[in-house]
């Protein structure tokens, strides 16, 4: 069963998938000039997902109604599956991320200074 809902007026289809995870799907998009360059803050979402779910994409229709309508792939935005990973494996990926970060922040820093020194 698919219905249609709002969450933070806007509009989604939600039905249920076949691993037992809620699928939405967005019936619009923000336009660019909206989010880009913007700090994300409580404002930039409207519900916090704490369920198995599938976050798609609206369907290119075209005027005539053509298009490919299929939850695939190329539509999905992102999946979010409850307790998947263990608590050591999240400070594991969390200490990771923090490493990589603080490597790319040298990384970019040294680009930058030999930029300046090239310059």
């Amino acid at each position: 069963m698919t219905d249609i809902i709002s969450i933070g007026g806007r509009k989604w289809w939600k039905s249920l998938g076949d691993e037992g995870q809620v699928i939405y799907t967005a019936m619009f998009i923000e336009k660019d000039e909206d989010v880009l360059g913007k700090f994300v803050d409580e404002s930039s979402y409207d519900i916090l997902v704490d369920h198995d779910a599938d976050f798609y994409l609206p369907a290119e229709i075209g005027v005539d109604g053509s298009g490919d309508t299929s939850l695939n792939e190329s539509r999905l935005a992102f999946k979010f599956r409850k307790n998947v990973f263990t608590e050591e494996e999240q400070i594991a990926i969390f200490r990771e991320l923090i490493r990589v970060t603080k490597n790319e922040i040298i990384i970019f820093r040294l680009k930058a200074f030999n930029y300046k020194i090239l310059a």
